[in-house]
C-alpha cells in the first residue's frame, strides 16, 4: 500500500480537472492557490460590508454540532447579496470539478426506448463567514451529514471554501483530517486529533473538500485578525438541498441571475424528472404571469 505524506497538495490555478479529481478522491481535499485575484476578493468584501456589519455574532459553544457556529463568528447566506461573488459560485474550476464528481448518469427504459439520463449537481447552501479574534475551533464534522451518505463509498457532496483573507493556523485556517473520507461512519475523528493539519492559503485561493472529509473551522488565536471565507456546498442534483434555496432567495433576485446560476440554485429538472413544476421546467415559476412558457416544456427522459 502506498504511503502518502500528511500534507495537503497545493496546485496551480492552471491545474487540470482530472488532476484535481484524482487528489480529491485520494486525499479528500486539495488547495488551488491564487485562483482568483485579491482585487476580486476585496470587491466582494466591499459589497458585503453592510451585511457583515449587521450580522449577529454567534454565541455558540466550541465543538458544537455542525449547525452551531462557534462564538465570535458571523455568517449569512451569500447568494443575492454580492453580484461579484457569483463568479465564485460558478467558477469554471469548481463547476468542472463538481460536474466530474457529482454528475450521475442513469440508463432507464420508459416504454420501448432506452434513455441515458444525466443528473447534474446543484447548490446545497452558501455562506459568507467571518471568524473573529478569539473564535474557538468548530467541532470536527463531515459536510455530507444531511445526505445520509455511507462511507466509504461514492461522494454525494463537494465543498468549496474560498479564502477572502489569508488563512493561517493562527487566525483559524480550516482543520483537516486527510483521507478521513475513506473511514467508515463509526470511526471517531476525535481520536485522530493528533493528525490534524491546517489548510493555510493566501487570499484568493480555494480549498476543495469532499463531503466525507472530517474538517472544522480552526481556532482564531489572534487578537487583531479576522478570517473571512466564502463557502459553497454542492450536492447531487436529485438530493434535497441543505438549505432550501427556493425559500431562501427572493424570486426577483433569482430572476436577475443568469440561467446557469438559476439552474445551480435548483431551478431545473434533475433528469429524468425530479423537481418539475406543473409538468415542466421550474424556471416557469420565475416568469411573469401570462408569459409564453412553451420554450420551457420539459422532456424529462433525456
Amino acid at each position: 500500500m502506498a504511503i502518502y505524506p500528511n500534507t495537503l497538495v497545493y496546485l496551480d490555478k492552471t491545474a487540470a480537472t482530472e488532476r484535481i479529481v484524482e487528489i480529491l478522491q485520494r486525499d479528500g481535499g486539495v488547495i488551488i492557490k491564487n485562483l482568483v485575484s485579491l482585487a476580486m476578493m476585496q470587491q466582494i468584501e466591499k459589497e458585503l460590508e453592510d451585511d457583515f456589519h449587521a450580522a449577529e455574532t454567534s454565541q455558540g459553544e466550541a465543538g458544537g454540532f455542525k449547525l452551531t457556529f462557534p462564538a465570535k463568528s458571523q455568517r449569512f447566506d451569500i447568494v443575492g447579496r454580492s453580484k461579484t461573488s457569483d463568479q465564485l459560485l460558478m467558477h469554471p474550476t469548481v463547476v468542472s470539478t463538481i460536474d466530474a464528481m457529482l454528475s450521475e448518469e442513469f440508463a432507464i427504459y420508459f416504454g420501448e426506448p432506452l434513455y441515458h439520463s444525466v443528473s447534474k449537481p446543484q447548490l446545497a447552501a452558501a455562506l459568507a463567514i467571518k471568524c473573529n479574534p478569539g473564535n474557538p475551533a468548530q467541532g470536527l464534522h463531515r459536510d455530507d451529514t444531511f445526505n445520509h451518505t455511507k462511507h466509504p463509498g461514492p461522494e454525494s457532496q463537494i465543498t468549496a471554501i474560498w479564502a477572502s483573507t489569508d488563512a493561517t493556523k493562527e487566525n483559524g485556517a480550516t482543520e483537516v483530517l486527510l483521507r478521513s473520507h475513506l473511514w467508515d461512519n463509526l470511526e471517531n475523528p476525535n481520536l485522530h486529533r493528533d493528525e490534524i493539519i491546517y489548510a493555510e492559503m493566501p487570499a484568493g485561493s480555494l480549498l476543495l473538500i469532499v463531503g466525507g472529509l472530517y474538517h472544522a473551522g480552526g481556532r482564531n488565536s489572534t487578537t487583531d485578525q479576522s478570517r473571512i471565507l466564502y463557502t459553497y456546498f454542492y450536492n447531487k442534483g436529485y438530493l434535497r438541498q441543505e438549505e432550501n434555496q427556493y425559500l431562501n432567495i427572493a424570486r426577483d433576485v433569482v430572476r436577475s441571475k443568469s440561467v446557469p446560476i438559476q439552474e445551480m440554485l435548483g431551478y431545473t429538472v434533475s433528469k429524468p424528472g425530479a423537481g418539475y413544476y406543473k409538468g415542466g421546467d421550474p424556471k416557469a415559476w420565475l416568469r411573469n404571469p401570462g408569459e409564453d412558457l412553451s420554450d420551457l416544456a420539459t422532456q424529462f427522459l433525456y
